[in-house]
């Protein structure tokens, strides 16, 4: 009914004055205008709408500053967070169960704001306090029949891959997998690995001063994107090598490196595939199990935290455990005769 009657069913502000929403496109939307197709092959058409009292005030008034309107600063996020729980205190006095309203926070909100606002809630006798932060739920699924050990579901959360821009920077990396020599090209994204391509150096000619390129998408042959490598040689020279991914001719190991470069466009943290590569307990150092951890690692920053490894340094049991210069070690750590721990995991 409230939305029939274009009417808040509870008290809640305004979420957004403007926004823009999505719709998938279906057969039937033969004409509909493609605005964006995702990593799984949907496609999505954008629309924008209007706050319905925001669209009568500007058309009666003929202003389109938002500013000016009558609404500007109440919507969620422009909202005082510690006077919303006011006034959801001052009528939890005449109700004699438990109300709550969403509290929305930003982003970027810290962790001792957020201690503050359920501090506040329960000095002013609110009994249940509700806090959204932007961008924590995006695309959540849960699965209601399945339950941790606590008895609470299980929620797997959606991630969608940005959209690859034509051409992105690459590292090349000359490695050692069972004896040959393989190459290894990072594509990157933003300074984070996005996709990786690897194959026998000797099936591709790429001079060995050669450390950075460019990946360029060339569009698709028998359905599957190409690329194509193009090496800067200097002196206004270049070297262009096309659709990589055939010159390679990977069949042992392409499934492998699409994999990984799904996990990497998809925002899987580079220390959990590294983490993940290196629990192989039947590959050896020159794996290319092992070889492609090596690869990835060098791009974990010092000071990330371990993630599926042990939490605790093993050494002293004191320090968490921290990637440094691509390897698991104890910083800051102390033995129980005093001296400086410095467990490494290398």
């Amino acid at each position: 009914m409230s939305i029939l009657t274009q009417t808040t069913a509870g008290c809640e502000p305004v979420l957004f004055l403007k926004s823009r929403r999505k719709r998938k496109i279906t057969g039937a939307d033969k004409q509909a205008r493609i605005d964006e197709t995702d990593a799984l092959g949907d496609q999505w058409q954008f629309y924008d709408l209007v706050h319905p009292g925001l669209k009568k005030w500007m058309d009666a008034t003929g202003e389109n500053d938002i500013t000016k309107s009558p609404y500007h600063g109440a919507t969620v996020e422009e909202i005082d967070w510690l006077k919303k729980i006011d006034i959801q205190a001052a009528a939890q006095k005449w109700i004699c169960h438990s109300i709550s309203n969403t509290t929305n926070l930003p982003k970027d909100v810290k962790w001792e704001d957020v201690e503050k606002l359920c501090w506040h809630g329960w000095e002013t006798g609110c009994k249940g306090v509700t806090i959204y932060r932007a961008g924590s739920r995006d695309a959540v699924i849960v699965n209601e029949d399945a339950v941790n050990d606590d008895g609470q579901p299980l929620i797997i959360t959606e991630t969608h891959a940005p959209k690859r821009p034509k051409e992105i920077e690459c590292d090349v990396h000359r490695v050692a997998i069972k004896g040959e020599q393989y190459l290894v090209l990072t594509g990157l994204m933003g300074g984070r690995p996005y996709e990786i391509f690897a194959g026998l150096s000797e099936q591709v000619e790429v001079p060995r001063k050669a450390k950075k390129g460019v990946l360029i998408k060339n569009g698709k042959k028998d359905g599957v994107t190409t690329y194509n490598l193009l090496i800067p040689l200097g002196d206004d020279d270049e070297l262009m090598l096309k659709d990589i991914v055939s010159l390679f001719d990977n069949p042992l190991y392409g499934a492998f490196t699409r994999t990984i470069s799904l996990a990497l466009r998809h925002g899987v943290p580079v220390q959990y595939l590294v983490e993940q590569l290196r629990k192989d307990k039947h590959s050896d150092i020159t794996s290319f199990s092992a070889v492609v951890a090596r690869v990835l690692k060098s791009y974990i920053q010092d000071g990330t935290i371990a993630g599926s490894t042990e939490k605790r340094c093993p050494e002293c049991g004191g320090a968490t455990l921290t990637y440094q210069s691509g390897c698991v070690s104890c910083v800051g750590g102390v033995k129980s005769d005093g001296t400086a721990c410095g467990w490494s995991k290398c």
